[in-house]
């Protein structure tokens, strides 16, 4: 999933929060519509996340594999246990960061999906008051 379509739900979200208590139905009906979007990229963004981790994980064991096989000119293994897990996590650097940053805006998601009934439950609340005075 790429970086503008979750940026694209936050921004969405904000929109409706910033109308605070002027939303209308159908802004309590996007609302909600937006929730679900937000759900199911949830959904596809940790499919995605396991995904890559998995491939990463197959792509560092081969590369250890590689590493432990060199041998320098005397015929000796160039690379200890700790030395070749060293040049994999700088190899790897990069990979990681994205499977980082990728967790990260999965937690972010999650948080705003969380707190969505949240601020449709205080517009109802609202709307309700107002047609009982």
């Amino acid at each position: 999933m790429e970086t503008t379509k979750i940026d694209s739900l936050l921004q969405r979200h904000e929109v409706l929060k910033l109308k605070g208590l002027q939303l209308g139905e159908q802004d309590l009906f996007d609302r909600v519509a937006l929730w679900e979007e937000m759900a199911d990229s949830i959904t596809e963004l940790r499919s995605q996340y396991q995904e890559q981790k998995q491939a990463n994980e197959v792509e560092k064991g081969k590369r250890m594999i590689e590493l432990k096989a060199e041998l320098d000119e005397n015929w000796k293994k160039k690379y200890t246990e700790s030395t070749a897990e060293a040049v994999i996590r700088q190899e790897f650097y990069q990979q990681d960061l994205d499977l980082s940053v990728l967790k990260t805006k999965i937690e972010l998601l999650q948080n705003r999906t969380t707190v969505i009934s949240e601020y449709v439950n205080i517009v109802k609340m609202h709307i309700k008051k107002d047609f009982s005075m």
